[in-house]
């Protein structure tokens, strides 16, 4: 039988298309394609179902409080695949290794669609006493993001509470279970930019085409010397600018040639094969060209030596003006 990843790549216009040491199968493919993509909530499927494919059996869990030990699969929540959570629960599942292709668990999640109040966390070993890793408001809504168990953590096991209050319910979650060797957490963070980002965080690096827009990143490693030492000064930086070309070294710098839409993302892997858990996710637009128009009335002859004087207006079209400049419009695919 066949083991199948569902993933959605939304497109439409005016919106962007938004670990540890991964054995080389399925869960690397899928981890590339996130970076590159941000994944639709469970169940608006759009323009595009990929599917890969494994030998073996994959079976899916609902979260009900039952543990389970298992390399494979998907984890929702209990509404499934095609229904919403129910209301007022309180589920605590903790999910270990079965020892077929690795000892750490670790989950893949597309995106996360909760109502207000509702709260998934994480925590690194058999129980919620173990360390917390995070919760789902700490990520962006919609935003795909992995979860795993950490080096530190002995057991390889991840323990996962759910609370919904009486008030609403959403369409939940669906996570790709997967199991690798044991890594130490390592996260990436764009230090800086020029141009830079606007709004700081959540916004734009805005460019005209042509324009050369500098990167410039580092990593972050909270379990550094608890297992092993590792920094920047042990890993390898690879960027993904979008369009089809990476670059190489925390720093670097991309020259965008088209107008469009673009995420940028960035890969860290320590000396143990080890990668970023989290994505970087960052937009870059690029403006078409602008239209120039001759407005108004030249004289009918123009001889070498005479001057003419042009006056130029941006954004508006005004016939007491020689030269009109209207910016153009366009549009590209968010997903």
């Amino acid at each position: 039988m066949s083991r199948h990843l569902h993933l959605v790549d939304n497109c439409g216009e005016g919106n962007y298309p938004s670990s540890g040491l991964i054995s080389p199968n399925s869960t690397t493919t899928f981890i590339g394609f996130l970076r590159k993509n941000l994944l639709s909530t469970k169940g608006i499927w759009a323009m595009a179902m990929i599917f890969v494919t494994n030998f073996g059996f994959s079976q899916s869990y609902n979260m009900n409080g039952t543990d389970i030990t298992d390399c494979s699969g998907f984890f929702y929540d209990s509404g499934g695949g095609a229904g919403n959570y129910g209301s007022s629960e309180s589920f605590t599942t903790t999910i270990c290794s079965d020892a077929t292709t690795g000892t750490h668990v670790q989950l893949i999640f597309s995106a996360v669609d909760l109502a207000a109040g509702d709260m998934l966390c994480f925590f690194d070993g058999l129980d919620a006493s173990a360390p917390a890793l995070s919760c789902s408001s700490d990520f962006a809504p919609g935003s795909p993001f992995i979860i795993q168990a950490t080096a530190a953590n002995t057991t390889g096991c991840l323990t996962i509470t759910f609370n919904s209050d009486g008030s609403g319910q959403a369409a939940g979650w669906q996570a790709d279970m997967n199991c690798i060797p044991s890594c130490q957490t390592i996260l990436a963070d764009l230090v800086n930019s020029d141009p830079i980002v606007s709004p700081p965080d959540t916004g734009y690096i805005d460019i005209c085409k042509g324009e050369r827009v500098f990167f410039y990143g580092e990593g972050i490693y909270p379990q550094d010397g608890v297992v092993y030492d590792h920094s920047d000064f042990t890993s390898s930086f690879e960027w993904d600018f979008g369009d089809g070309i990476t670059g190489l070294g925390p720093n670097v710098s991309h020259v965008y040639n088209e107008a469009g839409g673009y995420i940028v993302q960035v890969t860290i892997t320590d000396q143990f094969g080890c990668t970023n858990t989290n994505f970087i996710t960052q937009r870059v637009r690029v403006s078409p060209n602008p239209t120039f128009a001759i407005l108004g009335d030249l004289p009918a002859q123009i001889c070498a030596g005479d001057t003419i004087n042009l006056n130029a207006a941006v954004s508006l079209t005004d016939s007491a003006f020689l030269v009109g400049v209207m910016p153009n419009e366009a549009s590209f695919p968010t997903a």
